[in-house]
């Protein structure tokens, strides 16, 4: 338990020296992804509301055309929030086993829909989603 709060404040810390270079600093990062990456993560751990974050991350990976540094910054704050969940779904005692992580990954590899992430950033990413659904969020 110990060694999800402090990665979850490593997570948090990371997010925040990002979010605190101004944006004239980041030439690779726009406006229309920052936006709502920065809204994100105010709704995650300001107002808890894990929906409402998530949704302002499907804001930031629609825009077209993003450089390789924006759709970093849109998978560092995935994890970050996926962290989040982990940390609502401790106390519910919620478990996801592997075999409901891969039956997820087929149906979104069948619907041609997997997020562009990393394959542990993945089953993290997907992992946290079937524990939010799970805990009814």
């Amino acid at each position: 338990m110990k060694r999800k709060s402090i990665q979850l404040c490593m997570s948090a810390l990371v997010v925040t020296i990002i979010f605190a270079v101004p944006a004239s600093a980041q030439p690779n990062v726009r406006p229309e992804v920052q936006a709502p990456l920065h809204d994100a993560v105010i709704l995650a751990f300001q107002e808890k509301n894990i929906n409402a974050a998530m949704a302002e991350i499907s804001e930031a990976e629609a825009v077209p055309n993003k450089t390789p540094d924006e759709s970093g910054m849109i998978s560092v704050v995935t994890g970050v929030i996926d962290q989040v969940i982990f940390q609502m779904a401790v106390p519910q005692r919620v478990t996801v086993s592997p075999a409901e992580v891969d039956a997820r990954i087929a149906e979104l590899r069948a619907e041609n829909a997997l997020p562009a992430l990393s394959t542990r950033a993945l089953r993290n990413h997907i992992t946290a989603q079937i524990a939010l659904k799970k805990m009814d969020y």
